[in-house]
């Protein structure tokens, strides 16, 4: 992972799959809530849950780290 990632103690952890939408959403001891969300093509021959899931939580992780720094997220996949 991104090395800026800090390390977190996360007290909740949910992940839906909504069609080929997975979202991850997890929330810090702090309260503190960090959401990703990762989209399947349609080019893609496979439908892979364990890549889709280590994206979505990477991009929630990022999400989380850069909320506790007091920065903004600039991406539209990431809140």
């Amino acid at each position: 992972m991104n090395k800026r990632i800090k390390e977190h103690e996360i007290v909740k952890d949910q992940k839906w799959e909504i069609g080929r939408y997975t979202i991850v959403e997890l929330i810090d001891s702090s309260g503190i809530k960090g959401i990703g969300l990762s989209r399947k093509s349609q080019l893609d021959r496979h439908n892979n849950k364990e890549l889709s899931l280590k994206i979505a939580k990477g991009r929630a992780l990022k999400a989380l780290s850069l909320k506790k720094d007091k920065r903004l997220v600039h991406h539209p996949l990431m809140g």
